[in-house]
């Protein structure tokens, strides 16, 4: 049950919703779930039209870490934090009207969470392209690499970009990392970082306003993003609408957001990534050529004007359903 595991919160925030929706005259000419998946959803979709958004089902996240935790504690922190798993699981296949980020995060949804892909439509998220935007007026710093792969989350693959450095450096001496995220609480990534003597090398910065982070992304030569998975993969998508050349993964949602658009690497592999850097910090004009391909791919097919007719479009579909 929900209620004995770590993080109730969903299940009570369901509750919470449901008392003040029957309690209140409030008129509401639709329900958003973003991706709370609670119990109480059932009850409200008798109340109201209800369009859930899912992200990407986390049964994912909850498989790796299990995988990658060092002990019983660890294990046990990651399934009480997990403990709301099952009931997404059961009242997901019940909902009549779901919105998935990207392609893959539809099919993951299908295959994990035992929806029928006929109630499931596909809006891909928007990139604030007047925000992330190049501008050729700031200096790059040679051999920065800049990624989103955040420490503790195993799902990031942050990991294998770390052993990939020690072989770049040797090519490039000035090769420095910056992380767009806390520092690790994790002991993993801080003994890699310590065993492979990259302390000095690596950087993390959090807390950052956006203006900061666009700074970052400015100042870089290349982006990384070495994901083992995401369900849609704003780091990377960011990054390319800033203009610096990226090599990604393309697993889960990234594949709809970066294929044909940078450099391709399989997840899981330093040697792709450490292969891969080399070559863009060796040849200007490719670099030049994959963060054009990026900016371009980004104004095409990722701008929220775009994102919001799609969900507008859906709203007056169920509002219109449920009113009939």
């Amino acid at each position: 049950s929900v209620m004995t595991g770590g993080f109730p919160e969903p299940y009570t925030f369901g509750r919470r919703v449901l008392k003040r929706l029957r309690q209140s005259d409030e008129e509401f000419d639709i329900i958003l779930d973003n991706q709370s998946l609670c119990y109480s959803l059932i009850d409200i979709q008798k109340l109201f039209p209800l369009v859930a958004t899912i992200h990407h089902p986390i049964t994912k996240d909850f498989k790796l870490e299990m995988e990658n935790a060092s002990n019983w504690k660890e294990r046990l922190s990651s399934r009480r934090w997990h403990s709301f798993l099952p009931m997404q699981k059961k009242i997901a296949p019940k909902l009549k009207k779901i919105i998935c980020v990207s392609g893959p995060s539809k099919l993951d949804t299908v295959t994990e969470f035992f929806v029928n892909p006929e109630n499931i439509d596909v809006i891909l998220n928007g990139i604030d392209i007047e925000t992330f935007k190049p501008d050729t007026s700031v200096g790059v710093i040679k051999n920065r690499i800049v990624t989103t792969a955040s420490a503790d989350i195993p799902l990031k693959g942050l990991r294998f970009l770390i052993n990939a450095l020690p072989k770049v450096i040797s090519e490039f001496p000035d090769t420095h990392l910056i992380v767009i995220g806390k520092s690790p609480n994790e002991s993993k990534i801080r003994t890699l970082i310590d065993d492979l003597g990259l302390k000095e090398r690596i950087s993390f910065e959090s807390n950052l306003s956006e203006e900061e982070i666009v700074s970052i992304y400015h100042k870089s030569q290349i982006a990384v993003i070495p994901s083992l998975y995401e369900g849609f993969g704003f780091g990377a998508g960011e990054a390319m609408s800033c203009g610096v050349p990226l090599i990604s993964t393309l697993s889960g949602g990234l594949e709809d957001i970066v294929k044909g658009s940078c450099y391709e690497i399989e997840p899981g592999s330093s040697v792709q990534i450490e292969n891969a850097v080399i070559d863009l910090f060796d040849n200007e004009e490719e670099m030049k050529r994959v963060a054009l391909l990026g900016r371009k791919r980004i104004l095409e097919k990722f701008n929220w004007r775009q994102a919001a007719k799609g969900y507008l479009a859906i709203y007056e579909r169920e509002i219109t359903r449920f009113t009939s």
